[in-house]
């Protein structure tokens, strides 16, 4: 797969390989290109892959989590050569103000947001060796081992204004706890079940109203758990196109300590596809 074969496809198509559409594409490679340009050297050997199949060749890894000697059998390349690209496209990437994710006044930043929906994701990952570590990421709901990341999207704009880390074992609340302090009282919330308990430190909030047995909700309380429910449904649509990079949809099987900067990047992708063509990935 190169690019002269690629761009030939439909946008769908397109989409569909590389996980960006062809106009997003072509707005990461002019970021490249300047990054570049601006600190180009003179002499030095040719690369092997022009510009646009190094970036291919960085959303395929992204995009299918597949190995550097699988890419590297594709691209007729060894395997080290396919690494160097990756980690040389991520650095620029990663570098780039334009891809980093916005604060907002949910930081105390002075960015205008009114309404927030919050929500949590797991992403599997391997076994950790040392014991400790094991019990900590551990998530007797999933039975795996995980990561969890809580994200918190601009209700209007779909933007992703903030993301926070932490490990598997983890309620969702207790990561709302390590923030809330930062948190613009004005802000109103749109929260899941998970949130039990966010009435004592955020007064500005929407949840569903949680049942039992003794305490079955009535029709008028199910009607308004589904209204709510459909107001918070855009940040799981979210989660649903970050999830197409599949690096951290299926287990996470690089090094634990670059979990964060990944998510990061493609937490910045979308938000950089959301301002390039006003909808995220």
């Amino acid at each position: 797969m190169n690019y002269s074969h690629l761009i030939e496809r439909t946008d769908e198509s397109f989409q569909s390989a590389t996980g960006v559409s062809k106009e997003v594409f072509q707005a990461l490679i002019k970021i490249i290109r300047e990054y570049k340009s601006e600190r180009s050297s003179k002499g030095g050997r040719k690369p092997i892959l022009r510009l646009e199949d190094q970036l291919l060749v960085f959303l395929s890894y992204y995009r299918q989590s597949v190995s550097y000697e699988y890419l590297g059998c594709m691209y007729g390349m060894k395997r080290n050569a396919i690494f160097y690209i990756v980690q040389r496209i991520e650095n620029i990437l990663k570098d780039h103000v334009d891809l980093l994710p916005p604060d907002s006044t949910l930081l105390g930043a002075p960015m205008i947001v009114n309404e927030v929906i919050m929500d949590a994701t797991k992403c599997a990952i391997e076994r950790p060796k040392k014991k400790d570590t094991q019990k900590d990421a551990y998530s007797g709901k999933g039975r795996r081992h995980t990561y969890k990341v809580l994200v918190a999207i601009d209700a209007i704009t779909k933007t992703i204004i903030h993301i926070s880390f932490a490990m598997g074992s983890v309620h969702d609340f207790t990561m709302f706890k390590m923030i809330q302090e930062w948190i613009d009282g004005t802000i109103a919330l749109i929260l899941d079940k998970g949130f039990q308990g966010v009435g004592d430190y955020h007064y500005n909030y929407l949840m569903p109203k949680k049942s039992s047995k003794k305490n079955p909700l009535s029709d008028d309380e199910k009607l308004v758990n589904s209204l709510i429910s459909s107001i918070r449904i855009p940040i799981e649509h979210v989660f649903a196109k970050l999830k197409r990079f599949k690096i951290i949809s299926t287990r996470f099987r690089n090094n634990p300590n670059q979990f964060q900067t990944k998510f990061n990047l493609i937490v910045g992708l979308y938000n950089f596809s959301l301002r390039t063509q006003g909808k995220g990935l």
